[in-house]
C-alpha cells in the first residue's frame, strides 16, 4: 500500500473528501434542483430519499476521507475504500449506457467519476511500478 503521509495520495484523498462534502450539502439544500436536473421527479417519500442518498451519504463519505488524512493509521483503509467505490460508480454507469440507457447529464458524471478514479489510482499504479 501507499505510504499514509506522502502528500500526493493524502492532497487526492482531501481533494475527492472535498468534493463528496459540497455535492452532498449542495443536495441536501437544493434537492429538486439538482434532482430535475438529473432526471428524477420526486414523488412521496423520493424528495427524503434522495437527501440521504446523495445528501447524507456522501456527506458522511467526504468526513471520512477528510478524517482520514489527518489519520496515519485510518489513511491506507480509507483511501483502499475509496478507490474501490471510485470504481464501482463508472462501472455500474457504464453498465447502463451499453443498453443505451443513459442520456444528458448522466455521462458527464461518468467523465468525472472516472477522472476520480483515474486521480486515486495513479499513486497506487506509480507505487506498483516501482517495486
Amino acid at each position: 500500500m501507499i505510504a499514509p503521509f506522502t502528500t500526493c495520495p493524502r492532497t487526492i484523498l482531501g481533494i475527492v473528501g472535498v468534493l463528496y462534502i459540497v455535492l452532498g450539502v449542495f443536495c441536501s439544500l437544493d434537492p429538486m434542483k439538482l434532482g430535475e436536473a438529473m432526471g428524477y421527479s420526486f414523488k412521496g417519500n423520493g424528495k427524503i430519499e434522495f437527501v440521504v442518498i446523495y445528501g447524507g451519504l456522501e456527506i458522511g463519505f467526504g468526513l471520512v476521507m477528510l478524517i482520514a488524512v489527518m489519520n496515519q493509521v485510518l489513511f491506507p483503509g480509507v483511501y483502499f475504500m475509496t478507490t474501490i467505490v471510485s470504481l464501482a460508480l463508472p462501472v455500474a454507469r457504464i453498465w447502463m449506457i451499453i443498453p443505451g440507457q443513459i442520456e444528458g447529464k448522466m455521462s458527464s458524471f461518468l467523465m468525472i467519476e472516472l477522472a476520480i478514479l483515474a486521480a486515486l489510482s495513479w499513486p497506487l499504479l506509480r507505487k506498483a511500478m516501482t517495486q
